[in-house]
């Protein structure tokens, strides 16, 4: 589920994160370029990033380590993933659990798939949000941002 990573001493989330087990998310490389895990924490089951804890599951975690794709590219962005590893085993309850994720092995084809995508956002308030969304194949979202490169590793909507 949403998690937003904290940057402690400006005391804000600055890049959203997606829990996948009892100790790990994932979140974009771009976000921890040139950081180190004391950087930021993890912040888990909150809805409103203005109040605090509004939700009782609301708890920021200490991150351990933050891994970086070894093949991160800052210019064509391709592998923009890390993985967080926080200190302490993630409370998990209604509000916070692990993403749901595709078996490793699943020839499953992503594309015209109903997904849920969450998110603060930059440019609204600071409440979580969601939207529903429909999976286009890359070849068709090639075709709608031809200045960007698609990579096979990206998921389009």
């Amino acid at each position: 589920m949403m998690a937003g990573l904290v940057h402690l001493q400006k005391r804000k989330i600055s890049c959203g994160a997606t829990i996948i087990a009892s100790r790990y998310a994932i979140s974009a490389a771009h976000c921890v370029l040139n950081e180190t895990a004391r950087t930021f924490g993890l912040l888990v089951g909150d809805h409103d990033i203005n109040t605090g804890d509004d939700t009782p599951s609301a708890a920021l975690y200490t991150i351990e380590n933050i891994l970086r794709h070894h093949m991160y590219n800052l210019g064509s962005k391709e592998n923009d993933i890390s993985i967080i590893n926080t200190e302490k085993i993630i409370s998990f309850g209604s509000d916070v659990g692990p993403a749901c994720l595709p078996f490793r092995f699943s020839n499953f084809d992503f594309n015209d798939q109903k997904v849920l995508a969450l998110g603060w956002g930059t440019t609204t308030g600071p409440k979580l949000q969601k939207v529903n969304l429909t999976t286009i194949c890359n070849n068709k979202c090639q075709e709608e941002l031809p200045s960007e490169k698609i990579f096979s590793s990206v998921l389009c909507s």
